[in-house]
């Protein structure tokens, strides 16, 4: 470490646990120094973590790191109170404030520092199993699409703007919504929500408006709307593109004006809302389509999160299975432990149409079909012949699941028709008579050091480029590195005698 180096992590000393870190545009962020308070807090010694990638060496923080450090560099504004997830010495999970600020010096190679402190959030008790799984109210996972979704919440949480919520219907939209709730500053208040598709016309107006007594025939006695229940808390309406013209002309008002009026009234009642939307078809079409009102829309357009599809996130998949086993096992009083590994293959190599509400009512499904303590891959046998006529097509992932996680596209436009939507990733030609056969299919190579180094080298020293090649994540590659016991300069040595490929072909890309 250099002067400047060693002066950054003593100013960091004497005020809490911090850590120094590199970063030039493109590449990941590296730790240059760690004070030693951090190093004591985790267990290991300051010098051991020289040269480290920060993603490799937090990679049990939740939200990640990198997720903060890459805000910071790219707009050199500094970020307050951001809330991570740790595991300390003990194996104990603590909850940590980070504050992180970037040094306005640039270096000649385009490298910038960040200075990063953290401080224990005083007085909460350590989050259960399932938080330090998921992170945000049951949104389970550990993938980077999953992570952008959690630095939304904790960033949209605290203000009192709209926020569009997109996405595939079973991606979590109202889990983001309650998410949201609890991380404002209305969580002591009432979550109201609604789903705007379920009702008539008239029956959503008087939901969301209320109705005074003999507004209509069968109204018999004044009611109270969805808007003055959630007053001073927040309503989400889901499928807010199914709201027809007239009631989007009211809803209008309501976020210009904070007034209602009942049906039936003439007295205007003042609300105070944070009003939270969703929706599984393109606002942007709908308005290109005049099917929704462009005001409206801009009014609503403040800030958007899009939820990723299950297919998007499939490394998610074991984390997600043993959460439903845990609630299946609590619902029918049994013990399913676990699924076998060819069971989870199988689960890993389908796209999920119906994402993580159909992953778990598969699950329910074979769960109530089996008896044993360990679900295995023949278990599903019936599941995918019914899935392969309704959609006939191969199993495996491929080169299009690598080209979906490259593009990563944050809003995509989505189909009205729920049939353009391909149940199965990379579908092939097969006779009507013909149904695929129910045996699994043949895994991807497996991730040996030989792949790694020869990938690591074909993107140039870039660990994220390394890690597209070989159709995975980074922090998956990155956890790969440290159970084969490999650090970067390991990958940067001389090739082993190997004649196996480093990465998949154009007929095939490996994953995990």
């Amino acid at each position: 470490m250099d002067a400047s180096t060693h002066d950054t992590a003593l100013w960091l000393a004497p005020v809490a646990p911090g850590l120094l870190v590199s970063v030039r545009p493109g590449d990941e962020p590296a730790i240059e120094a760690v004070t030693p308070q951090l190093a004591a807090w985790l267990g290991r010694s300051a010098e051991s973590f020289d040269g480290c990638m920060l993603a490799e060496a937090f990679d049990d923080a939740i939200p990640a790191l990198s997720t903060v450090v890459e805000q910071v560099a790219d707009s050199g504004l500094p970020v307050r109170d951001y809330r991570v997830s740790l595991t300390d010495q003990d194996g104990l999970d603590r909850t940590v404030l980070i504050r992180a600020s970037r040094d306005p010096e640039t270096f000649p190679d385009g490298r910038v520092r960040i200075a990063i402190r953290l401080e224990e959030t005083p007085g909460r008790p350590p989050p259960p199993a399932d938080d330090r799984i998921s992170g945000f109210s049951g949104l389970m996972g550990r993938s980077d699409v999953l992570r952008v979704v959690w630095r939304k919440i904790e960033i949209y949480g605290p203000a009192d703007a709209p926020v569009v919520i997109t996405g595939e219907t079973g991606t979590g939209k109202e889990l983001t919504a309650r998410a949201l709730h609890e991380h404002g500053k209305r969580r002591g208040r009432d979550f109201i929500a609604v789903n705007c598709a379920a009702l008539s016309e008239e029956l959503l107006e008087s939901e969301l408006f209320g109705h005074e007594r003999g507004a209509f025939t069968s109204a018999v006695r004044s009611h109270r709307g969805r808007f003055e229940r959630a007053h001073e808390g927040t309503l989400f309406l889901d499928e807010i593109g199914e709201i027809p013209l007239r009631l989007q002309a009211k809803l209008l008002r309501v976020l210009e004006e904070g007034v209602i009026e009942r049906v039936g009234g003439e007295r205007q009642v003042r609300v105070d809302v944070r009003l939270l939307a969703a929706t599984n078809v393109s606002l942007e079409q709908a308005v290109q389509a005049r099917s929704f009102r462009a005001d409206l829309y801009y009014r609503l357009e403040v800030l958007r999160i899009h939820m990723p599809a299950l297919r998007e996130r499939l490394d998610d998949v074991p984390l997600l299975v043993e959460h439903f086993l845990r609630l299946l096992n609590a619902k029918y009083t049994r013990q399913v432990r676990r699924l076998t590994p060819e069971a989870m293959t199988l689960l890993q190599a389908y796209a999920w149409p119906g994402n993580v509400r159909e992953l778990r009512n598969v699950l329910e499904r074979v769960y109530v079909e089996t008896s044993t303590e360990i679900i295995g891959r023949r278990a599903f046998d019936e599941w995918v012949a019914e899935r392969s006529r309704f959609a006939p097509g191969g199993w495996d992932i491929q080169a299009r699941h690598e080209a979906q996680m490259a593009r990563a596209p944050l809003i995509t436009p989505l189909p009205n028709d729920a049939a353009a939507l391909p149940l199965l990733l990379t579908p092939g030609p097969r006779p009507d008579d013909e149904w695929p056969p129910l045996d699994l299919p043949v895994g991807p190579p497996p991730l040996t050091p030989e792949r790694l180094k020869r990938a690591y080298r074909q993107a140039g020293g870039n660990i994220t480029q390394a890690a597209r090649l070989l159709g995975v994540h980074k922090v998956t590659l990155y956890r790969h590195m440290k159970t084969l016991g490999i650090t970067r300069a390991d990958l940067a040595g001389q090739p082993a005698d190997s004649a196996e490929p480093a990465v998949a072909s154009d007929a095939g890309v490996a994953h995990e």
